[in-house]
């Protein structure tokens, strides 16, 4: 037990640190983080909204979670990302529990399980970011965990954990919808495979439905009686929600892109796995990650819109899935003779990785606190596991997660180039402009959006000429409309020109500034 509460407080470091390093704009999606913000700024917690508009795309599970992160951090780029660090971290205590019940109480596959699920790619950066994809698969996840505790567990323990997979799975569809009802095919086609599928107390299953239908219903009864419903259902059936398309075949290269670097030991235990195929079938936990894998994946294969981010709820069961197989190989067989070499080299590799962002400071003259913290704790985790450990998987999957860090301290040092807005923000604020003083005039909608975050207000848009008030102080527009803007501010008025990162200059934005 020990263990594993290191284990959760070293996923707390990983998720939090360095949280609120980029401005929500890379990489982040400023949607999301606005339409919470707006939940505060209406206080109306049933309909939510964008840039003042019904917002439809998504339930509204994340943003309430994003409001009260608000309340408690503030309107910050730490406070839209806390949810998804915290519901990362949660998905980790997940992982141990599920592990340790699925292989009998075995400590060294639910350690690997942990190591394989914090240090992959995808897991960990989407944890860092405002979107709401982690929090979904964590709680999509929690809910197939809950099923299969209370599959093998008995009476009191059955009721509550069937009890929590219909919570799970009803906040999950509160926070993406009925996607959400994958996880029932995923045990319907369980129960079908397992012999003892008898004994699952369907009756209590079906019973605790009840749950689902609490969890969820008081979200929807207030929305039919919202004054706006009718106006919400329009929205929702004129709008394109899901729009990214790729090709068939997209799951298949990406999955193994995005599940780096835990793929490398999961293509090591392929053929250790089809040897052991009796023992895996007598092994429930086995078979439930497996089918759990395999429905997911064919599901979201057939939708039209495809994206990397989808794969999340799968990684759980892949982990447990590698780990189980990992630690029944032995490594010494394979490389006992340089056994040496190779723990010296990764000892290099190691020290090179965690010196990168103090590296990388100095070399751009620009000092960052977290790159100093990040060397030195990299330094010691690194000496520790060489010296101590001597757990060669443990060793790699800690290596990813310094360097992922270290690109993060990299990235946040690229900050200020990558944000236009953030330049466009700053040039206001350094003036002393607030938000009522602000007019936007038919500027691109991702300006108005990220700029009422950081002003923490919805900005004033006109798409007519603007009659200028008393209380005007500067106009944001495109260059299409520059000269008309200069027209009515006059001729002592000033502007300044913000670039466009991506070299599109229809999307630059002018700042015109009233005398």
């Amino acid at each position: 037990m020990k263990k594993f509460l290191v284990i959760l407080f070293f996923a707390s470091f990983i998720f939090l640190f360095n949280l609120d390093g980029r401005t929500l704009e890379n990489q982040d999606n400023m949607r999301f983080a606005e339409v919470g913000r707006e939940i505060l700024e209406t206080g109306d917690w049933i309909m939510m909204h964008l840039s003042g508009e019904i917002y439809v795309d998504k339930p509204p599970l994340h943003f309430w979670n994003m409001a009260i992160s608000y309340k408690i951090f503030g309107i910050n780029t730490f406070g839209a990302r806390f949810p998804s660090a915290f519901y990362a971290i949660i998905g980790v205590a997940g992982i141990l529990f599920f592990s340790y019940i699925a292989d009998k109480g075995n400590q060294k596959t639910a350690i690997y399980s942990a190591f394989f699920l914090l240090s992959n790619y995808a897991y960990i950066i989407y944890a860092r970011t405002a979107r709401i994809d982690i929090e979904f698969s964590v709680l999509f996840s929690l809910s197939l965990i809950s099923f299969y505790g209370g599959f093998i567990y008995r009476k009191g323990k059955r009721i509550l954990l069937y009890s929590l997979f219909w919570f799970f799975n009803g906040m999950a569809f509160l926070d993406k919808g009925p996607v959400a009802f994958i996880a029932l095919l995923i045990i319907i086609l369980f129960l079908l495979i397992n012999r003892k599928a008898a004994d699952a107390g369907l009756k209590i299953l079906v019973f605790t439905f009840t749950v689902f239908i609490l969890t969820v219903i008081p979200w929807i009864l207030l929305l039919l009686s919202h004054n706006k419903f009718d106006e919400y259902i329009y929205m929702l059936k004129t709008s394109k929600i899901m729009t990214r398309r790729e090709n068939f075949l997209y799951y298949f290269y990406a999955f193994p892109l995005n599940f780096f670097p835990v793929i490398i030991f999961t293509s090591i235990t392929i053929p250790f796995l089809w040897k052991s195929r009796k023992e895996i079938y007598g092994n429930s936990g086995l078979v439930f990650s497996i089918i759990w894998f395999i429905v997911y994946f064919f599901v979201i294969h057939l939708t039209s819109a495809k994206n990397a981010r989808y794969l999340l709820p799968i990684f759980i069961p892949c982990a447990f899935i590698t780990a189980w197989a990992i630690q029944k190989i032995s490594f010494r067989n394979i490389y006992h003779k340089t056994e040496t070499y190779c723990s010296l080299i990764a000892f290099i590799f190691g020290v090179l990785i965690s010196i990168t962002p103090l590296i990388w400071i100095i070399y751009k003259k620009e000092f960052l606190p977290n790159a100093v913290i990040l060397t030195f704790i990299g330094l010691i985790s690194v000496f520790y596991l060489h010296t101590r450990l001597k757990d060669f998987i443990i060793f790699t999957c800690i290596l990813c997660i310094i360097g992922f860090l270290s690109a993060d301290i990299i990235r946040t040092s690229f900050n200020s180039q990558l944000s236009y807005n953030l330049k466009l923000y700053n040039l206001l604020k350094d003036k002393n402009i607030k938000a009522d003083e602000i007019l936007l005039y038919k500027t691109d909608p991702e300006v108005r959006k990220k700029l009422s975050f950081y002003f923490n207000k919805l900005l004033t848009q006109r798409d007519e000429i603007p009659s200028l008030s008393a209380n005007t102080k500067v106009i944001i527009t495109s260059p299409a409309f520059l000269d008309n803007i200069l027209k009515i501010a006059g001729d002592k008025s000033s502007y300044f020109k913000i670039k466009n990162r991506e070299g599109q200059e229809e999307l630059d934005v002018y700042a015109v500034f009233i005398k």
